[in-house]
Parts: structure tokens; sequence; C-alpha cells
């Protein structure tokens, strides 16, 4: 049976087939396979992807992350509670990277504030209490 027989009767078996895979069990190479299934003119169907964040939808096939924009987003967020006021925040995108990364690596014993203004509250008040205690301590910082 010719190669081209062969490819047809893979292609119609199976439409899912990759020419790699196809090339494989044929023992010839995946451009070749290319060849003689676009001169086959063959309906073929990709591999159907779905999202690999749980959701199930149908992402396409050249997304790099395998998920679709809302497990995206949920995946690359980082939760925290304020130091300041004790509220459970949530921040994606960059900001999440860089809370995440400061959180790991560069300063464990740092502290998640919402904003500047829960910062400098927080800031505030431990800086009134060094005075009381310290009051020579304080100026310095």
């Amino acid at each position: 049976m010719a190669l081209r027989d062969q490819i047809r009767k893979l292609i119609q078996f199976e439409p899912t087939l990759g020419n790699a895979e196809i090339a494989r069990v044929l023992g010839c190479s995946r451009q070749n396979v290319s060849y003689h299934a676009r001169r086959l003119a063959l309906p073929r169907e990709g591999v159907p992807r779905s999202c690999a964040g749980g959701c199930g939808r149908r992402v396409r096939q050249g997304l790099t992350t395998g998920m679709c924009r809302s497990c995206w987003r949920t995946s690359y967020a980082y939760e925290f509670v304020c130091a300041a006021c004790g509220q459970v925040r949530v921040v994606y995108g960059d900001l999440a990277a860089s809370r995440r990364r400061n959180a790991k690596h560069l300063k464990p014993r740092s502290q998640d504030y919402c904003d500047s203004s829960c910062a400098s509250r927080h800031n505030q008040r431990k800086f009134r209490a060094i005075r009381r205690l310290d009051p020579g301590r304080a100026r310095v910082l």
C-alpha cells in the first residue's frame, strides 16, 4: 500500500492525529505527512483544549498559559491581610508578582498594606510607640 493511502486511512480513522504522530507510526518524516495530507485535502480536526485552570472552558490552541482569562487572573492573584486595617485584599498582575516575590525571597518579615495611607498610619503608630519607650532612639528613625 502506498504511503499516501496509509496516511488517508489514518486521518479518516482518527482526524485529531497530528503529523508528527502519523509520521512516527508510518516511519516517515513529518514534512512528508504534511505534504500528502495537504494534497489529499481531507478535513482535519485539532485536538480540543480545555482550560488548565479547571473551569472546563475551551481555549484556543496557541494560548501559552493554557488557561482562560478568568482562571489566569485568579491563578496569578496575591491575597493578603492588611497589617494596618486587617481587611483581606487581593491584588493582580505585576503588583501581585512583586508582592509574592518580596514575601518569599527578599523580605520575609515584611508586612503588606492596602495602600500608602494604611502603611503610613501603621508606621506612625509604631513610631509613637518607640518614641514613648525611648525618646532618643525615635529621632534616629
